[in-house]
């Protein structure tokens, strides 16, 4: 994961694409994505029991084998299916990749941005400083404190 700047709006990104068929080569990336479905099922509200379900099997370890039976891909792949049901145009591939370019786009949306965007809603006085919500994966915390400019 990495901080990035684009528009004018400040998000953490990832380095390589994350879930099924993806590179899966960068283990904060897959660490970012799996943090992000732990904390989801901390706030259970909008999301569907079924699909509440799938996220409460995922683990924050850093690894994704990138196969269907994974639990990061099958919380990707529900993520996506609950998406799509808002945003047609959603494409259901189990992967999240790296947003480049244009954020917002009919059929380019970004998906590493909603989890952006969820995690500012859960944590509107602490985003983007990861590092500074309760739970935060040291990990995390560490790339979190890293971007902070340096006088």
């Amino acid at each position: 994961m990495r901080p990035i700047v684009l528009s004018d709006q400040f998000f953490w990104n990832l380095h390589q694409s994350v879930g099924k068929n993806a590179s899966n080569g960068n283990s904060m990336d897959i660490s970012f994505v799996q943090w992000s479905f732990v904390e989801a099922c901390a706030r259970e509200s909008g999301i569907p029991a079924a699909t509440l379900q799938i996220y409460r099997s995922v683990r924050v370890t850093g690894s994704c084998s990138s196969r269907d039976d994974d639990p990061l891909v099958a919380a990707i792949l529900a993520m996506q299916g609950h998406v799509h049901s808002q945003r047609p145009h959603t494409v259901i591939d189990g992967h999240i990749s790296v947003a480049n370019g244009i954020l917002y786009a009919p059929g380019a949306e970004f998906l590493i941005l909603d989890i952006n965007l969820a995690i500012a809603g859960w944590y509107p006085n602490l985003y983007p400083r990861l590092d500074l919500i309760p739970g935060c994966p040291a990990a995390i915390a560490n790339v979190s404190r890293q971007a902070i400019p340096r006088v």
